[in-house]
């Protein structure tokens, strides 16, 4: 069983993988700061954090996430 969230972003559609899709809530507050502890891949692509009815929901940044972490380190070289 295969599942994939449909996102667009730059004019192209993109299928991102996931292993399950466990609920599809509303954000219950205002996007917050990203405690620690998520690791460096999660603080990467991080952009928040939302608390739904659910539990907490981190909140991700598109572009990050499909640049993949060779993304980063492009755009680190680009900017030297």
């Amino acid at each position: 069983d295969h599942r994939a969230i449909v996102v667009a972003h730059g004019g192209h559609p993109y299928a991102l993988l996931v292993d399950a899709i466990e609920d599809i809530t509303t954000a219950a507050s205002e996007a917050g700061q990203v405690p620690g502890g998520f690791g460096a891949e999660w603080s990467r692509i991080a952009t928040g954090m939302v608390e739904t009815m659910a539990g907490p929901a981190l909140l991700v940044d598109l572009p990050a996430l499909l640049a993949g972490p060779e993304g980063t380190s492009r755009e680190i070289e680009a900017a030297a």
